[in-house]
C-alpha cells in the first residue's frame, strides 16, 4: 500500500502547513502540495509558494495558475492535478487536506490501517471546528470530511447524486461503495477553521469559496476567534453549541503569534 497526502494551499492558511505535515509524515508515503501565487479572486500573494519551497517534508510542490472561472472549479482542478501526479508515483490510496485540517497522529495511523485492513474503497470522519489553538466546539459540525480513499482507474472528483454524507461539494470522491464513517470517538479531523494570524484570517474571508457567507459574518467570526469569554456560538452548527478549552495539541499558538 502507498498513501499520498495531497494538500490544497494558498497563503491564508500556509502558516499551518509545516506542523500539519509533521503530524502525519510518518504515516504517509508521499506529500504533494498544489499551491498558487494568485488567489481564485485575483489577489496576488507569493507567500505560500515561498514557504512551501523551503519545506523539505514536501515531496512534490506543484504551482497552479487559476483560470477565470468559479472558485470551486479552481479548487477542484487543484485536487485533480495533485491526484494525477500521485497516479504517476504508483500510489494506491490518497487523502485530500488543507493546511488547517489536522489529525492526531495515533488516530490517523490507526484509521489508516483500518482502511487498508478492511479493503475500504473510501472512508469518512467527523469534523471538530476550532476557533483558536486552545478553544474548540464540543460537538462536530454537520459537515463530514472524506478521509482515505482507494485510488482506482475510475476515481473522480465532482458532485454526485446519492453521495452518502453531507460533504463539501468540491471534495466529493467517486467511487465510494464499500465505505465507512469512523465514529467521532475513534478518530476526528480537527479543523483549525479560525486559527490564523489576524491578517491571514481576513485573507481567508476574502478568498474562500464560501466568501459570500464568511464576509457577511466577518465581524462576528473575528470576535469569536479573539474573545475567549464567548461560551457558545451557532455559526458552525446551526444551534448554540458550547465551546471548551483544550491543550494546544498541535503547537499552533507559537505559529500564529510569530507571523
Amino acid at each position: 500500500m502507498k498513501l499520498a497526502a495531497i494538500y490544497n494551499v494558498f497563503s491564508d492558511s500556509v502558516d499551518l502547513l509545516p506542523n500539519n505535515i509533521d503530524s502525519i509524515r510518518d504515516s504517509v508515503d508521499l506529500v504533494v502540495v498544489v499551491s498558487q501565487r494568485t488567489s481564485n479572486f485575483g489577489e496576488i500573494d507569493e507567500y505560500a509558494m515561498d514557504l512551501c519551497s523551503s519545506l523539505t517534508t514536501i515531496d512534490s510542490l506543484i504551482e497552479y495558475e487559476p483560470v477565470d472561472a468559479k472558485p470551486a472549479f479552481n479548487e477542484k482542478r487543484k485536487m485533480e492535478i495533485g491526484l494525477d501526479y500521485a497516479r504517476t508515483c504508483g500510489v494506491t490510496h490518497f487523502l485530500f487536506l488543507a493546511p488547517d485540517e489536522y489529525y492526531f497522529p495515533d488516530e490517523f495511523e490507526m484509521a489508516k490501517m483500518d482502511v487498508f485492513g478492511k479493503n475500504l474503497m473510501s472512508s469518512f470522519c467527523h469534523v471538530l471546528p476550532y476557533v483558536s489553538p486552545t478553544r474548540r466546539f464540543t460537538k462536530p459540525e454537520k459537515t463530514i470530511v472524506p478521509f482515505i480513499s482507494k485510488l482506482v482507474d475510475s476515481t473522480t472528483i465532482g458532485r454526485f447524486r446519492g453521495y452518502p454524507f453531507y460533504v463539501d461539494p468540491t471534495r466529493q470522491i467517486s467511487p465510494w461503495e464499500g465505505h465507512e464513517l469512523f465514529p467521532e470517538d475513534y478518530m476526528t479531523m480537527h479543523h483549525m477553521t479560525l486559527v490564523r494570524p489576524k491578517m491571514r484570517l481576513e485573507q481567508k474571508f476574502n478568498n474562500s469559496t464560501a466568501r459570500r457567507t464568511l464576509k457577511r459574518c466577518e465581524s462576528d467570526l473575528l470576535t469569536l476567534a479573539n474573545d475567549p469569554t464567548i461560551e457558545s456560538h451557532s455559526f458552525y452548527h446551526g444551534f448554540d453549541c458550547p465551546l471548551e478549552a483544550v491543550p494546544d495539541y498541535f503547537n499552533l499558538e507559537e505559529v500564529i503569534n510569530k507571523c
